[in-house]
């Protein structure tokens, strides 16, 4: 807190410290002030003795009012806000204990998934037509030839009613978990992972996605994909159709790549998986959330990869929308590299937060 008393005494309306020093007089940007009537105290509760206006967050106050601020005295609150920030690059908001005994595999576990994916990759190549008009519809991925490899690698995988009473007796086996009952839908796994995501193409039910893991067949159940030898780029996403979309537009443009989704921005679970992932040689990273997601979701994946480079100060960036555009949350409507690169731009993650419209979002500023 004494720094931030020491940066708000150099904004240009302060005044000067109360005899006992437990306040500040600032010149209310509120309206004309030549004296000082605006108190704040040390824990930047503030009160103007004039207007009338009060609050319990001085700093939140000069966000709401920023307009009213010359830029340097916005450059100071940038300043103030980015380090309040970047102190709590250590800390977690969600205190998840971690520090569970690694579970043995499972053979048996293991082999009846192994069988469980030939079964759904044979299904699948009998289906290809389906997952053609899918990922053409939806997400823009036209290149069947892309997606035959897909295929072939057992990264997409088909699933009908059909199958039900077969795929049911093997999740309960693997999983403990009934299969869903559903028309259709496409699966997402990764080799050498125990997890199969399920997207309902139904348009007759509520359910959209559906998740099985077993750490018994393998620790790391997060979804990656790209060069899982040495890639020197990361690329983090929010669910699995985002990393194989980014993955389809960046394949022929960039090398040395991994792009791991989280399934979900919100699944704090996820977050620490990162953890087995961020095991690579990577000095970039690059988080590519949602449009739509939070600032302290962003912050959170940013501490993760902090915490598993304490050897070395990683490169980190945002990818974001031009001009803070949000009309596309995602990549999904994006048909090309090319064009890719006209709507989407890389910011350094420091720079990212400390840009002013970010951070009102942050401090929740009505406008």
């Amino acid at each position: 807190m004494e720094n931030i008393t020491t940066k708000l005494q150099q904004l240009t309306f302060y005044v000067k410290q109360t005899s006992d020093k437990n306040e500040m007089i600032f010149r209310c940007p509120l309206h004309e002030d030549r004296h000082g009537h605006l108190y704040v105290s040390s824990n930047l509760e503030y009160i103007c003795f004039k207007c009338g206006v009060k609050g319990n967050n001085f700093l939140k106050f000069l966000l709401k009012h920023n307009s009213y601020l010359d830029n340097n005295d916005k450059q100071i609150l940038i300043d103030i806000l980015s380090n309040l920030m970047l102190s709590e690059t250590h800390e977690h908001e969600d205190t998840v204990r971690n520090d569970e005994k690694e579970q043995e595999i499972d053979e048996q576990k293991v082999r009846l998934f192994h069988e469980l994916k030939i079964l759904l990759k044979n299904y699948t190549k009998r289906n290809k037509q389906i997952i053609y008009k899918y990922l053409s519809d939806t997400r823009n991925i036209t290149d069947r030839d892309y997606i035959d490899d897909l295929i072939e690698q057992g990264y997409i995988l088909f699933y009908s009613k059909k199958l039900y009473r077969t795929v049911n007796n093997y999740t309960k086996s693997i999983f403990g978990k009934k299969m869903i009952y559903v028309n259709q839908a496409i699966g997402l796994t990764v080799p050498n992972s125990g997890m199969l995501q399920f997207r309902v193409i139904d348009k007759d039910t509520n359910i959209r996605y559906y998740i099985l893991k077993s750490k018994e067949i393998s620790p790391n159940t997060s979804f990656y994909i790209g060069n899982t030898r040495n890639p020197q780029t990361c690329i983090i996403v929010e669910g699995i159709f985002d990393a194989i979309k980014l993955d389809y537009l960046l394949r022929e443009h960039m090398d040395n790549y991994i792009v791991v989704a989280l399934t979900g921005k919100t699944n704090v679970n996820t977050i620490i998986e990162l953890q087995n992932l961020l095991r690579y040689n990577v000095s970039v990273y690059i988080i590519a959330l949602d449009m739509d997601v939070d600032m302290y979701d962003i912050k959170r994946v940013y501490n993760k990869i902090n915490e598993n480079n304490q050897n070395m100060t990683p490169h980190v960036y945002v990818l974001t929308k031009k001009n803070n555009d949000v009309t596309d949350k995602d990549f999904d409507n994006i048909h090309n590299f090319d064009e890719f690169k006209k709507k989407f731009v890389l910011v350094n993650y420091v720079k990212y937060i400390t840009n002013i419209w970010k951070l009102s979002n942050l401090f929740d500023v009505e406008e």
